[in-house]
């Protein structure tokens, strides 16, 4: 893998990408935390456009619950993104405020703190002006030997809203545009800047005989580019789950196509699997992308008022 720069300044706009974003939304709104009962764990790991050498890993564990004292929800999120020589790993703590609305209406305002680190690992980079042999000597003052890595705080904003079978959410997340600097061998030193990234949610729910139906839409954008994303996910019974999904918005931006799989061990324990077939160029290179996510929900472990449960299989 070769890398060049050409200056001291570089942008990273791209947000974890995550074809089941549905099932992993405290990644991208901290309004989300205390949205389900009980404690829920929720992970997903995702392995992008294989085939390609470095191609990105994602690794997503979230854990939310309610706070019913203070009408509140509180979770951590973690995120860990490999792309070739690079790490982000990121740690946000969220806090959401619930208020019902009607009886069948909440709305969450929320927001977290917590920051991310990025690391770049030199020894994976080779530069065209570069003497490899006997050592390692990239011939270029930018591009470290060994593990390069730097913190910055961050923070996220977001407002999410349940009323019936509708869920709306909107959110903001690099809300500090946190910059990390690294030490260049002897050029002083250069940064890399996170962009601000904003986000829309929206899902329904509906019932076509005996079948759930979930169609839901995430649209994400930088201020400079806006790319969506639409899935349709189908609940048969208690047990499984099937759905298609598609990232795309213009021609030049479709980017997959992918099915859905899941299924409900049991109330507490929901696996789903999907498959991306790429559409971009990349299609090519690739033999498509895999995610894995789990839902369980740790039952029983904070007091709840006593009346009657009703368990519905909403999402996960």
């Amino acid at each position: 893998m070769s890398w060049f720069c050409c200056a001291t300044t570089s942008l990273a706009q791209q947000f974890t990408q995550l074809t089941q974003y549905m099932n992993n939304q405290l990644t991208y709104n901290p309004a989300y935390a205390g949205s389900k009962e009980d404690v829920n764990v929720e992970a997903g790991i995702r392995m992008q456009w294989l085939g390609i050498e470095g191609s990105p890993m994602t690794q997503v564990v979230g854990v939310h619950l309610p706070v019913a004292g203070i009408k509140s929800g509180i979770g951590l999120n973690i995120v860990n993104d490999l792309l070739g020589a690079e790490r982000n790993t990121g740690l946000m703590l969220s806090y959401a405020y619930r208020a019902k609305l009607g009886a069948k209406s909440r709305l969450a305002i929320g927001f977290n703190i917590g920051g991310i680190q990025k690391s770049l690992n030199g020894d994976k980079l080779r530069s065209p002006n570069g003497d490899y042999i006997g050592g390692i000597d990239h011939g270029d003052d930018f591009i470290p030997i060994g593990v390069a890595s730097g913190f910055s705080p961050d923070a996220g904003f977001g407002i999410y809203l349940e009323a019936d079978k509708l869920t709306i959410g909107l959110s903001a997340q690099h809300l500090l545009e946190p910059t990390i600097s690294f030490d260049a061998p002897s050029s002083g030193s250069y940064d890399i800047h996170f962009k601000r990234h904003f986000f829309f949610f929206g899902a329904y729910e509906m019932e076509i005989g005996n079948i759930l139906l979930y169609p839901s839409l995430l649209l994400k954008s930088d201020l400079v580019k806006l790319q969506g994303e639409v899935s349709a996910i189908a609940a048969f019974g208690d047990i499984f789950k099937a759905g298609l999904a598609f990232r795309g918005l213009e021609p030049d931006s479709f980017d997959a196509i992918s099915i859905l799989g899941g299924i409900d061990i049991s109330r507490q324990l929901t696996f789903m699997y999907s498959y991306d077939f790429t559409l971009s160029n990349l299609r090519d290179a690739s033999s498509g992308s895999h995610e894995l996510s789990v839902h369980y929900k740790i039952q029983d472990l904070l007091p709840t008022k006593k009346g009657k449960a009703t368990y519905t299989p909403r999402f996960l």
